[in-house]
């Protein structure tokens, strides 16, 4: 078998490994990047690209129907969604995004790119396409795919996830949604505003990346609109006439289309990794496996499958895989997870079911009556912001229009280590959303026992 060696070598040309690989070559490292699967990254190919291109389509149409209904707009907005074109619209996005990122790796060349499936031998040596490659340290970066639960096996074939869906001819009339994660909600709902009739069932009690009860309460009745939310119910699959039939809670129904949206799972099989795996763990700050020169990036780690941690954990992997066996621990930034239905789900920080509710502080603002919220057309929303006894800034659940800019503003509020009064002295420009932050952040001063109405903190000046 012919062997060569390499200094580092990267299994997986997704985000994470694409990242590792660009940093590493900067650094000029005799690095190989290893890839035997479609190109073009997760994200791009069936993950946030696609799917934030069907929920902006989505998002359009139903900002027309608003000013329909408030007489604003005097078009034809009520006709049925060509959803042919809707879905071919989402495919050359798509593939405008997945294609450069393919081709940015062919553009690695002979020697730096090969494609083939790569298996371990031993803790530094690969087999790729009968070639043996012997690497000083290895970046294992192979990502993950949609989760298929062994019970659901035998039903495969029926069932879409959330790959498969962009290969649809059109949008479906009916479409049960099993698992109500950011990408089952943000599918669902996408297919409920474009004329689809939409149910959506999960197990737990949670929805999105929320975990705060009011939040999800909030969140329950937007979503409500366009399609059908029903939590904390176990759903039952079972193939009736060539069809799949959907049982829960007293529901039976028989959909023309059921999405699986369960989660993924990391594609570590058949690596030849399985007693390496069993023997070490991954360190969350070195992401090293173990004392190994294994370094473990990206979603494969199965942590924070988010593209931006994944393009952190392929630097950080990177610089360790470089300086093995020297191996620094990152501090890894503020936690931050949007799912972009209307309105935007949000968390950011520690979650409410990382709070310790005895000791936090919560303040709670509603946006239904918040002036930018009126302007925009109305509609449901709330903010919860998360504070310690200390008056230290900890954490935010969010129901809001563009809550992805406000959980970016208490991320940096986070990151930088603000108080509530750190942040009240801050600039709210009127009339915004941000000043439904402030709302809250004078909620918490008055629970800490600090805020004055007649004496404004000018400490600024």
């Amino acid at each position: 078998m012919p062997q060569h060696s390499v200094d580092i070598a990267i299994i997986g040309a997704g985000s994470a490994g694409i990242s590792a690989f660009k940093l590493l070559r900067k650094h000029k490292a005799d690095v190989v990047l290893i890839d035997g699967g479609p190109l073009g990254t997760t994200c791009a190919r069936v993950g946030c690209m696609p799917s934030k291109a069907l929920v902006e389509i989505a998002g359009r149409y139903a900002g027309a129907l608003s000013l329909k209904k408030r007489g604003v707009l005097g078009c034809d907005c009520n006709s049925a969604v060509d959803g042919g074109v809707v879905m071919q619209e989402v495919r050359r996005l798509r593939d405008h995004f997945s294609n450069g990122l393919r081709d940015q790796v062919l553009q690695f060349g002979p020697g730096k790119f090969l494609q083939g499936y790569a298996r371990f031998l031993d803790a530094d040596t690969l087999e790729v396409a009968g070639e043996r490659i012997q690497a000083r340290s290895i970046i294992l970066a192979t990502g993950s795919r949609p989760s298929l639960p062994g019970s659901l096996q035998n039903l495969s074939q029926l069932l879409l996830n959330s790959e498969s869906f962009f290969e649809l001819d059109a949008i479906p009339a009916e479409l049960a949604v099993v698992g109500l994660g950011s990408v089952g909600l943000e599918l669902g709902q996408a297919c409920g505003i474009l004329g689809a009739k939409v149910w959506g069932v999960d197990l737990q009690q949670r929805l999105g990346c929320l975990t705060d009860p009011a939040a999800i309460r909030e969140a329950c009745t937007s979503l409500g609109q366009s399609m059908d939310v029903s939590l904390g119910h176990h759903p039952v699959l079972q193939q009736r006439a060539g069809r799949l039939e959907v049982r829960y809670a007293d529901q039976c129904i028989t959909p023309g289309q059921v999405l699986l949206s369960a989660g993924r799972t990391t594609n570590l099989d058949d690596i030849g990794l399985d007693s390496l795996l069993r023997a070490n763990h991954i360190d969350a700050h070195s992401l090293q496996l173990g004392n190994l020169p294994i370094f473990v990036a990206g979603d494969c780690t199965g942590q924070r499958a988010l593209l931006h941690e994944a393009v952190d954990e392929g630097q950080i992997a990177a610089i360790n895989a470089l300086n093995y066996p020297r191996v620094r621990h990152y501090q890894r930034r503020v936690p931050l997870q949007i799912t972009f239905t209307r309105p935007q789900l949000a968390c950011v920080g520690m979650s409410y079911a990382e709070l310790d509710i005895h000791s936090a502080l919560i303040a709670e603002v509603s946006l239904a009556q918040q002036g930018r919220v009126v302007l925009s057309g109305g509609g449901d929303g709330v903010l919860r912001l998360y504070a310690c006894s200390s008056g230290k800034l900890m954490g935010a659940e969010l129901v809001s229009p563009q809550a992805e800019h406000l959980a970016h503003i208490v991320a940096a509020w986070l990151s930088a280590g603000f108080s509530v009064d750190d942040a009240l002295r801050q600039p709210f420009y009127h009339p915004t959303l941000e000043e439904a932050l402030r709302s809250a952040l004078i909620q918490l001063q008055r629970k800490l026992g600090d805020y004055h109405d007649d004496q404004p903190d000018l400490s600024f000046l």
